[in-house]
């Protein structure tokens, strides 16, 4: 895969084009002093300051206290996806040029376990598409075919 198959494939790059048949979705582009301190380790746990003020959590669904904002932090930081996201993502490319990108965002959605699918694609074409859970059985999805 190249570099530039990878960032389309980046939500705040397709999104904004499919909004009217996807999940409601609030992107943020995070600061970097935020992606400095996801990175570090070391450092005690404290929040910074572009967390602090509005514009990091500008637009959710509800307005938690800082406690619960805290507590999203600190899910995020322990996440070895979001250190793979943010150290990583382009190892596997053929023609990486660059380290990591110089921008990175936040999509906040809410989720539904039985609304996730993998989609195959060969050669530019659909050939397939399967329910990320293979091992249950959504109700709902049958509903949803009986309505269609």
């Amino acid at each position: 895969m190249k570099e530039e198959e990878l960032n389309r494939c980046q939500i705040q790059n397709w999104y904004p084009q499919l909004k009217s048949i996807s999940m409601k979705t609030l992107i943020h582009e995070l600061p970097e002093s935020f992606v400095q301190y996801f990175l570090d380790d070391c450092g005690p746990l404290i929040l910074p300051h572009s967390i602090l003020n509005n514009d990091a959590f500008a637009n959710r669904i509800h307005n938690p206290d800082k406690e619960e904002d805290f507590v999203i932090v600190l899910l995020l930081r322990s996440s070895d996806s979001v250190v793979h996201d943010l150290c990583h993502a382009h190892n596997s490319c053929n023609d990486k040029t660059l380290l990591r990108p110089s921008t990175f965002f936040l999509a906040l959605r809410k989720w539904y376990p039985s609304m996730e699918f993998r989609c195959f694609v060969r050669n530019r074409l659909l050939v397939g598409i399967s329910q990320r859970e293979v091992t249950g059985l959504y109700p709902v999805l049958v509903e949803e075919k009986k309505g269609s």
